[in-house]
């Protein structure tokens, strides 16, 4: 009886163990996710403050700087969504004809 308690309690520590494992890599990748973010959204906004010369001593400059920053991600977005549909819309098969 005592030796079928410890395997129970042995196989609840294991599965317990393993959830915190699984739980501790989910964690990860989100934490990756967002760190990945953060440095794309870190240097496309560093890109665009240093190309348009963005003046962020006034509350002006801030709202020109986050109209610069939004018109040149969504041109950005439309220049990959183009080069996309282009891709997919090329003759990929095979050209000898045979």
């Amino acid at each position: 009886m005592v030796a079928s308690v410890l395997v129970l309690v042995g196989i609840i520590v294991v599965i317990v163990l393993i959830a915190i494992k699984i739980t501790t890599k989910k964690q990860e990748v989100a934490v990756k996710a967002f760190v990945a973010l953060f440095l794309l959204l870190a240097s496309t906004m560093t890109y665009v403050y240093l190309a348009f010369d963005v003046d962020i001593t006034s509350f002006e400059g801030i709202v020109d700087g986050v109209n610069i920053y939004v018109t040149w991600l969504s041109n950005a977005f439309t220049n990959s969504v183009d080069l996309v549909g282009y891709a997919i819309n090329q003759n990929w098969g095979n050209s000898t004809g045979g």
